[in-house]
């Protein structure tokens, strides 16, 4: 096995770093800041302590794989509680909206916040969803995307992820009231992006939170990085 440095300790950085590890390889982690983690990171100042970056996490499952590569459970070194509702919006105008992830729920919630955008709701999660299972199998499941994948029968799903328009263009194809537009144009900036420029395919990611929930770790989201760097220490 050969010697690898992971250049960048954000939690990619770390992952990789943890899983080659895994595989036998010696590992030297480099990062330039005091602290590892990247955009999920902390601000501590007068005995308080705030996460920055992340507010949440989905696909819990992704991470349990990540401590399953290194032999280990995440349950023994992280507790994730779901979250319900899994955010709350406020206006200035004083109108509020729970974004639920029970459905009955949600659909009870939209309809008193904007009752012509019902229908709007349904179809836009059937849209969400449909990008997720075209996308998702080869760009979020898989390690390392594989030239077979762009020549399978996939390869049509592929030409299908709206990545030539923008989210807010795909967005407003669903929704009348302008609130309801913001709320679900803000999806792309979870990694950062402007809805007015980022293809349409991140519309997935209100159906991944919706569907599978959002969770919160005790102790702050910030104790993944350092989970996952205890992990990375202990295997050297």
């Amino acid at each position: 096995m050969s010697h690898v440095a992971v250049v960048g300790a954000g939690l990619g950085g770390i992952g990789t770093a943890v899983r080659l590890a895994a595989l036998g390889h010696r590992v030297t982690l480099i990062e330039k800041n005091n602290t590892p983690g990247g955009k999920l990171n902390i601000l501590e100042e007068d005995g308080f302590r705030f996460d920055t970056g992340p507010s949440l996490v989905t696909l819990p499952g992704v991470l349990a794989d990540t401590f399953h590569a290194a032999g280990r459970r995440m349950e023994d070194y992280l507790t994730l509680e779901p979250l319900e509702p899994i955010c709350r919006y406020r206006y200035p105008d004083g109108s509020g909206l729970d974004i639920s992830t029970q459905l009955p729920k949600l659909v009870s919630e939209v309809g008193n916040f904007a009752p012509n955008d019902v229908t709007g709701l349904f179809r836009f999660l059937a849209y969400s969803r449909s990008l997720f299972e075209r996308a998702g199998p080869v760009f979020l499941m898989r390690e390392r995307p594989r030239l077979l994948d762009l020549l399978s029968r996939r390869a049509f799903d592929l030409l299908r992820i709206d990545a030539h328009m923008s989210m807010h263009r795909a967005v407003r194809r669903f929704f009348h009231d302008p609130r309801m537009v913001q709320l679900f144009d803000r999806y792309a900036t979870y990694n950062g992006s402007s809805p007015y420029k980022a293809p349409a395919t991140l519309a997935m990611i209100p159906y991944i939170e919706m569907a599978g929930g959002g969770f919160y770790i005790q102790g702050g989201l910030y104790r993944l990085a350092e989970a996952l760097m205890q992990v990375a220490r202990e295997m050297g």
